[in-house]
């Protein structure tokens, strides 16, 4: 599966005296990002660039690199992630540097994943914040963006076997005018759950089965945009009372 890997240069003087922790005597380099998708490089100032990222990816990671311009080391140097969303988790919310001497650089590593129910094309901006043991912190921050699912796939309904209520997902690479029906074992619809149009992204519709005998029963969406060829796909699922 693709997934991208954002190298975020941050070059700070990172003081262990009391007036740079107070804010005296900093100075910043311009933090730089690199963005790396196969084999596409590209540079651009973290606040501007909306960094892409692919549906459903796991793998991801973001890596920081710090620098102690001072001549003094830091101790307990440490990088946390905020302003996470719930749809994106990372393997660690923090990275432990720990002593950082002075004129030596240091790289925290970030591994994330996206879940499948995840927004797509809306842009999320995370904070990372580096701190050590005598309070002294700066933040930067890195916006990025969940890509559309790059084609249509209709999943496993589940639970399967279910009784009565079972959901099915699908995903949508773009904006689809969206039917999805059940299907008896001879053939004959018997309900229709969606007739509307749907944005890109993953959507989900349940069915309660209540009313409905046991058996063998085929789901079906029917997908169309004015860019895309329609889609028909079906899937099988078992109703058990």
């Amino acid at each position: 599966m693709r997934r991208i890997v954002i190298l975020f240069i941050a070059y700070f003087v990172i003081a262990a005296t009391a007036d740079a922790q107070q804010g005296h005597n900093i100075e910043e380099k311009k933090p730089m990002v690199r963005k790396h998708i196969s084999t596409t490089d590209v540079e651009a100032d973290a606040k501007e660039m909306v960094h892409g990222v692919p549906f459903g990816s796991s793998g991801n990671e973001v890596r920081m690199k710090v620098k102690n311009s001072s001549s003094e080391t830091v101790a307990g140097l440490e990088i946390e992630v905020k302003d996470v969303p719930k749809w994106m988790t990372f393997t660690s919310p923090s990275a432990i540097i720990g002593d950082l001497k002075g004129g030596k650089k240091a790289t925290a590593s970030f591994s994330f994943e996206i879940d499948k129910e995840a927004p797509v094309q809306e842009k999320v901006t995370l904070r990372f914040v580096a701190k050590n043991k005598d309070s002294y912190s700066w933040g930067k921050e890195i916006s990025l963006s969940v890509e559309a699912p790059t084609e249509l796939k209709l999943n496993q309904n589940y639970p399967n076997p279910f009784n009565p209520t079972t959901t099915i997902n699908y995903e949508l690479p773009v904006q689809m005018d969206v039917t999805v029906q059940i299907y008896n074992i001879l053939g004959q619809r018997v309900i229709t759950l969606v007739n509307e149009i749907q944005e890109a992204g993953s959507q989900t519709v349940k069915w309660n089965a209540s009313r409905f005998a046991s058996g063998m029963y085929f789901y079906r969406i029917i997908a169309d945009a004015p860019s895309k060829k329609k889609i028909i796909e079906d899937k099988k699922m078992m109703l058990i009372k």
